[in-house]
């Protein structure tokens, strides 16, 4: 019989793995059609289109090289765009494609022309057999990731219940490197006990499969605990019948989003290497010192053989949750999310074959919310915290909704909103030098200011940001978040802004060096 996995915690930094009996769930995953073009059948027109605002580019400040800037999709009050847009982006090696609730749109790298868009979210999904992957008003929580190993585009659009109520996870993955090409659709069915609602999923791309972390909402709503599920990845890639997903959950309403990790470029993981997940570790003081790292290894061919162990306890220093909102202009709150670990958890090999994985939260210092980054090493072997750093707001500033990677040098770059009640939402940036002192930033750097505040009616905000690296070079980083303009001040009608940059020190080389 099908089992949520429980984890049994015995003492704070000795934690038994959890029990190898246990079985995972399995969900079905139906599809494999292969699509029209995307360039067929969107209903904006396939060509080369400069967007509304121009792009900038150009220009160094600090150790950083500008490589473009750009607004990616804005909000324009109609039913088309959502309240609030959870941003995503991926990079290919000539496209981008960003994407809000509802929309995506496809864009050339080079100078940030419009190739396809905007259009709706269940247009990857057009003509496929499972009509309730074409829901209308889908998009929240959609995903999109650029697997660098094999070239395609990866696809993911949770349906928060169909024409039936039922729940669903539609996949599409190009069939080539064309984002405006053909694409493989599936989608995974919801059939657990109580068929809770997936929510917030994040994807992470790795060698053996396509991993998901999801929190389980139940129809009350309530909130259930988080979950670890692995996409058969091998037959995605090709429009074969897939193998079922499988989950693992833990049961405590206590524990926070599982995120699985995500291959940041360069060499693969060795084969064999389990995926990683990572938590921040329950505390009833709401003072943290632990994360928890778990490690899933999969097999397609006999579930019984798949196992989700753990938790090893990372010690860090104690740190304490960001407060549920940060402050904004006019009274206005905004959600920080600083309840969970912020995508990605990128991981890499450095050249020195070393293994990092790099993640973001927001905390609390000196009565202000601001960001924090973890540094960890090693986590197949000898997991460590190898770097800890917390950046300094200036005063009345917060910052917050984060996302940061690594390149191909071991440097990390770091995205974030920020605002207070006489700082308007903008975007700001910074990183950390392979040779800065450990723990340490560069100079905090503008992507753009703010020049409006959101509707103080509407809390919600971003919901995640997302830092990608370029495939092309292994250097540049691609940034977007959201922001607000002083035209739509005091409404909910975003904007999104795009950013490209890269440490000036870092060089192309071979992409598998």
């Amino acid at each position: 019989m099908n089992q949520f996995v429980v984890a049994i915690f015995f003492s704070l930094f000795s934690l038994p793995a959890i029990a190898q009996n246990e079985r995972p769930m399995l969900y079905p995953v139906t599809g494999g059609t292969e699509s029209l073009p995307l360039r067929v059948i969107s209903r904006s027109g396939y060509g080369f289109r400069s967007p509304a605002t121009p792009c900038q580019s150009g220009g160094m400040t600090g150790n950083f090289t500008i490589m473009l800037s750009c607004d990616g999709n804005d909000s324009d009050g109609s039913a088309s765009y959502e309240p609030v847009p959870d941003t995503d982006l991926a990079v290919g090696d000539q496209y981008f494609i960003q994407t809000v609730d509802n929309v995506f749109t496809i864009f050339n790298k080079t100078d940030g022309s419009i190739v396809l868009g905007p259009d709706l979210l269940t247009t990857f999904w057009n003509g496929f057999h499972n009509q309730s992957c074409l829901t209308a008003g889908s998009g929240d929580d959609f995903i999109i990731r650029y697997d660098k190993a094999a070239s395609r585009w990866v696809a993911a659009l949770p349906i928060f219940g169909d024409s039936q109520g039922r729940y669903w996870l539609c996949l599409a993955v190009s069939t080539s490197s064309d984002p405006t090409g053909t694409y493989y659709q599936y989608a995974v069915l919801e059939t657990g006990p109580s068929h809770p609602i997936w929510d917030y999923p994040k994807l992470g791309i790795w060698s053996d499969a396509y991993y998901v972390g999801f929190n389980l909402i139940s129809p009350k709503p309530a909130y259930l605990g988080p979950q670890a599920c692995a996409l058969d990845r091998t037959s995605l890639l090709q429009g074969l019948p897939a193998a079922p997903m499988q989950c693992f959950s833990k049961s405590a309403t206590t524990d926070s989003l599982m995120l699985p990790s995500d291959i940041a470029g360069g060499s693969e993981p060795s084969s064999g290497e389990p995926a990683f997940f990572l938590d921040i570790a329950h505390s009833p003081s709401g003072k943290h010192s632990q994360l928890n790292l778990w490690q899933f290894h999969i097999d397609f061919t006999n579930s019984q053989n798949s196992t989700f162990t753990g938790p090893t306890a990372l010690a860090v220093s104690s740190f304490t949750e960001g407060a549920g909102y940060v402050a904004e202009p006019d009274k206005g709150l905004l959600n920080s999310r600083s309840d969970r670990l912020m995508v990605p958890l990128a991981w890499r090999r450095t050249v020195d074959g070393v293994e990092h994985l790099v993640v973001n939260s927001a905390v609390v210092t000196a009565a202000a919310t601001t960001e924090q980054w973890f540094d960890i090493t090693n986590p197949n072997t000898s997991p460590a915290v190898a770097q800890q750093g917390t950046l300094v707001p200036d005063a009345h500033d917060n910052f917050w909704m984060g996302s940061l990677n690594m390149d191909q040098d071991g440097n990390i770059a770091f995205g974030f909103s920020n605002s207070g009640t006489k700082i308007n939402p903008g975007i700001l940036f910074t990183g950390h030098l392979v040779t800065d002192p450990p723990n340490t930033i560069e100079t905090i750097e503008p992507v753009i200011a703010g020049t409006g505040y959101q509707s103080p009616s509407d809390f919600e905000w971003g919901d995640h940001s997302i830092m990608a690296v370029d495939p092309s070079d292994d250097c540049t980083f691609w940034y977007s978040n959201e922001y607000y303009d002083a035209a739509n001040t005091n409404t909910d009608r975003w904007s999104t802004r795009v950013f490209a940059f890269k440490f000036t020190s870092c060089q192309r080389r071979s992409r598998h060096q």
